[in-house]
């Protein structure tokens, strides 16, 4: 605001004192929307980098992955270049200055760019879409049809995602690799989950009292053990006959996919 009062004022001045002034044969009106174009460009930058500070403070810090914060910076000074540019191009435009055969070379410079950085910036959209989707955030416990990926997430960054295996090891894991694959996560929509089971019985057996010892069961081993849910929600059914056996499909809820090897004991 205040470079627009000056701006101003030193335009009106001129232009009521000295009728028809002109800097270096350009007008005193087209000196001043050029100079106007600047002050618009830099407000612009002084609104936006404002806005990106206040949600690297007070937003950024409230969310479960860090990459807003790690992607925000970069962004931020992307968005800077590119309002100074288009600023500059539309000063030399009022110039009289051909910009074509300069934005073509811009075109050119920044599609070899692309294609040398054709991986990097993959990877780069590729978190930001997972971050934005909340697909899968830190903590959540997830596998993907890629190279036996399984584990706790530990961080999404701008490039990769680190995974904690069960064996306590760091995966490295491409973003793009998880964007393009079919990733199952074990924490969503809450972290409890179904455990299922067969058993075989003799032919002798009543099905129906077979049925009922199986849920005693269940429902026995809820009441004592923390990794079966209370209201495990158990049901069992009759699945197949076997050559020498009846086949029977059970299933109970544990507290998380972690708990079922020792909810099965």
């Amino acid at each position: 605001v205040r470079a627009l009062a000056l701006l101003t004022a030193v335009f009106l001045s001129l232009d009521l004192a000295y009728n028809g002034f002109a800097i270096g044969g350009v007008a005193l009106s087209k000196v001043y929307t050029l100079a106007l174009m600047f002050v618009a460009a830099f407000a612009l930058d002084r609104l936006l980098s404002t806005l990106f500070t206040w949600y690297l403070k007070e937003i950024a810090p409230k969310t479960e992955s860090t990459l807003d914060e790690e992607v925000l910076p970069l962004i931020q000074k992307v968005v800077r270049v590119l309002i100074y540019v288009l600023a500059l191009m539309l000063i030399l435009d009022n110039l009289g200055v051909q910009i074509t055969p300069l934005l073509a070379g811009l075109g050119v410079a920044s599609l070899a760019v692309a294609l040398a950085l054709q991986d990097s910036l993959g990877n780069f959209f590729s978190g930001v879409n997972l971050s934005v989707d909340r697909a899968i955030k830190k903590g959540d416990y997830i596998s993907a049809d890629v190279g036996g990926v399984e584990g706790t997430v530990h961080e999404v960054g701008w490039r990769s995602t680190k995974i904690l295996t069960p064996s306590n090891n760091i995966m490295v894991v491409p973003n793009i690799k998880l964007a393009q694959n079919i990733v199952t996560n074990y924490s969503m929509p809450d972290m409890e989950i179904m455990h299922s089971g067969s058993i075989g019985v003799s032919y002798s057996s009543n099905p129906d009292k077979v049925c009922e010892a199986i849920l005693f069961a269940i429902n026995g081993a809820a009441s004592k053990s923390q990794l079966i849910c209370k209201d495990s929600q158990a049901a069992v059914r009759l699945d197949s006959f076997g050559e020498s056996a009846m086949n029977f499909k059970f299933g109970y809820r544990v507290r998380d996919y972690m708990s079922r090897p020792m909810a099965s004991d």
